[in-house]
């Protein structure tokens, strides 16, 4: 079946590459569209047992729309001189939404919405590598450093960082994981890398990138860290590549504002204090053994950045 995101991509192409001014109609359209057509994978029943066939099965049907997506977002920075990043932070808060109950559902459990929260994690992480690998960072430091409202199960409004968009996906990694017997470390982390077929998006990249969200909510001080979780598949000892091209003065200055910092000193300061507040709640780094996540001075060389032209 054809999604109705899919036969709207040519025609942005063609209204971006001519430079026509219908272009910024098919771009909100094609927003609306996406996030109306969420709801075609709405999943009830977490407490049946076997719920999590039901949330595997509606996030394998969700693939095509997720290809979609990341079709729109290359031609979009690809074509597009100047994009509307404010109308793009709207979307997101609207998917940010989908992990919570909606007003008209009664009856509920709270893993009923775990294949929104797989989806929301996967495609942000999908959003966030293309940016980068496009160099465009200070658009990606856009999204990283916003604040997204929504609205909780119990219909208060709040706010979070892009954390929001990395939550537990209980049905996949305990349910299922157990009913199975899988012994997996992360489920979820499993299906992404199985899922990173498109051919612009590499794995690599996305671990790379989810490695970097975490280090960026670690020096933000963030109560509620970004969980690496594909971070698994990456072997102790292996960096962030970002980071280690940091030596570099010029790299430095284009990538600052991922870390929301202006000079070398305030980034020394920052990593001071993650330090800091680690040895304060543990007194020592016990961090993500599973996940082979390092702690932040083992990634980032504060000793070398901008050494060199």
């Amino acid at each position: 079946m054809q999604l109705k995101t899919s036969r709207k991509i040519s025609a942005i192409k063609d209204a971006l590459l001519q430079d026509r001014r219908s272009a910024n109609g098919l771009i909100a359209d094609f927003l609306d569209t996406f996030v109306s057509s969420l709801e075609d994978f709405r999943v009830t029943g977490g407490s049946v047992a076997g719920f999590d066939d039901k949330v595997a099965e509606s996030i394998e049907r969700m693939l095509p729309l997720r290809d979609d997506f990341i079709e729109f977002t290359l031609m979009l920075f690809k074509y597009r001189g100047s994009v509307d990043l404010d109308q793009l932070h709207a979307f997101w808060e609207k998917l940010g939404t989908y992990t919570f109950r909606p007003e008209s559902v009664q009856s509920w459990t709270e893993v009923d919405f775990d294949n929104y929260r797989f989806f929301n994690y996967e495609l942000f992480l999908s959003f966030i590598t293309i940016l980068l690998q496009m160099k465009k960072y200070p658009e990606a430091a856009y999204f990283i450093h916003s604040k997204y409202f929504y609205r909780n199960t119990t219909g208060e409004l709040r706010q979070s960082g892009f954390e929001m968009f990395n939550r537990h996906v209980r049905s996949l990694d305990e349910l299922r994981n157990n009913r199975l017997g899988l012994r997996r470390v992360s489920v979820t982390a499993d299906l992404i890398k199985a899922r990173a077929t498109h051919k612009e998006v590499h794995f690599e990249d996305i671990r790379q990138t989810d490695l970097l969200l975490h280090y960026v909510s670690q020096l933000r001080g963030e109560r509620f860290q970004w969980f690496p979780r594909t971070s698994v598949y990456g072997g102790r000892g292996s960096g962030i590549e970002l980071f280690e091209r940091m030596v570099s003065q010029r790299h430095f200055q284009r990538v600052k504002a991922l870390l929301d910092v202006e000079t070398v000193d305030e980034l020394k300061a920052l990593i001071e204090q993650c330090i800091a507040r680690r040895k304060a709640e543990s007194g020592s780094y016990s961090g993500l053994w599973d996940f082979d996540v390092r702690p932040i001075e083992n990634v980032i060389n504060v000793q070398k950045i901008a050494t060199t032209r």
